[in-house]
């Protein structure tokens, strides 16, 4: 077990040298850490969503994913809304008769009026009102919220590279699969021998988690801004950690993908000789990860690296020495696991075995050496090797 965790703590820091060193995003980093989290009034509007959301909820939960920390045109979102409601009474004019009919009045009404041009890295609901591009993941959230509006029974698919939506009745007897990027030939009845599954996953999922696909692509897209991917990434563990969410065998919930990505900014910070900060970015993630492997090597990284830059300092005061025993003691015991605790112990030896030495030669007296070890002990209880510092700084009296 001890070689598998120090061959993840090196693969750990390896990983670190290998990415590209930006000051100025590293400068965000650090000051994003000292400053407020997402702003709660945007979390707000998740904290309480019923079961069935109306298509106005999911309307709102759309454009909340698509313009969080992006400044909106004035007017736009209200000239979106009037678009939807017009649509609905446009298409109930045609009286579809079935399930498909109603499928295509919907797929057809939006490419006719609204789609313009496939741009792939468009994802966000708010731009499809403003050029008229889109992607599958824009184009889908549009779809199922007007889909809603028109009493479709709708859901979102998510796959490892794609999008779509599933509709059928209230017996799913009928399942239509709407491509929502495909003009032409969008809606068709799916006879796939898969799309039971894919059904099965749609129905227990909460619509709000596919609309978040919209925040998840941001995020990918936006890797290399530090502070708004941060920003962005802990505004999608608070709108989808209450959520009912099943594992697929090609989607990642939104837990993993914050791991990823909180795990590539910590080994930023590692190399850029941020030991704490990367400590600090880790801890915000302490209550999804505590059993996670991981996250401990990082965290351990982290506590490591601070301990070495404390000891391979010109000096040690006892001040300063107190101050990392302290941050390093309480956070080792408050989120490491067992098998971590012993390398911890070496870790705290070095730096009290440094400033020992420090002290010896400052006050040329063993005896403040051996105060400074009798307060350690008073304070953090019994530290490997002590009994062997007592022996050794008693033997210079």
């Amino acid at each position: 077990m001890k070689k598998k965790i120090t061959l993840l703590i090196l693969l750990f820091l390896i990983s670190a040298a290998i990415f590209p060193q930006n000051n100025k995003e590293i400068e965000q980093l650090c000051a994003w850490l000292k400053s407020d989290l997402v702003d709660p009034q945007i979390i707000a509007l998740f904290n309480k969503r019923s079961d069935n959301p109306s298509w106005e909820e999911l309307f709102e939960d759309a454009w909340a994913f698509s313009t969080a920390f992006e400044s909106e045109s004035p007017g736009l979102k209200e000239k979106a809304h009037e678009f939807i409601v017009d649509a609905v009474q446009e298409i109930q004019k045609a009286r579809p008769q079935t399930i498909e009919d109603l499928c295509k009045a919907v797929h057809n009404y939006l490419h006719q009026k609204v789609f313009t041009e496939y741009q792939e890295e468009q994802s966000r609901f708010d731009q499809i009102f403003v050029s008229g591009r889109y992607n599958c993941i824009s184009s889908s959230a549009l779809f199922l919220v007007l889909a809603r509006a028109v009493n479709l029974r709708v859901f979102g698919v998510v796959t490892e590279n794609h999008s779509y939506v599933l509709a059928y009745d209230n017996n799913n007897d009928v399942i239509i699969h709407i491509e929502t990027t495909n003009k032409e030939y969008g809606v068709r009845i799916f006879h796939d021998e898969y799309c039971p599954k894919y059904a099965e996953w749609a129905i227990l999922n909460d619509p709000v988690y596919f609309l978040s696909t919209i925040l998840r692509n941001r995020i990918i897209r936006n890797e290399n801004r530090i502070a708004e991917s941060l920003n962005l990434l802990f505004f999608l563990m608070a709108v989808t950690e209450n959520l009912l969410i099943e594992e697929t065998p090609f989607d990642p919930t939104p837990a993993n993908m914050l791991l990823n990505k909180i795990l590539y900014y910590a080994s930023i910070l590692l190399h850029a000789d941020k030991p704490e900060e990367c400590f600090y970015l880790l801890e915000m993630t302490a209550k999804y990860y505590s059993e996670n492997e991981e996250w401990h090597n990082a965290v351990y990284a982290a506590l490591n690296n601070s301990a070495v830059n404390f000891v391979n300092g010109f000096s040690h005061p006892q001040e300063q020495a107190l101050e990392i025993l302290a941050f390093i003691f309480t956070n080792a015991r408050k989120y490491l696991v067992n098998h971590h605790q012993e390398r911890i112990q070496e870790l705290l030896y070095k730096i009290i075995w440094n400033t020992c030495i420090d002290i010896k030669e400052l006050y040329k007296d063993p005896s403040a050496a051996i105060s400074f070890l009798e307060k350690i002990q008073e304070l953090y209880g019994q530290i490997s090797g002590f009994e062997e510092l007592f022996h050794y700084f008693n033997s210079k009296l």
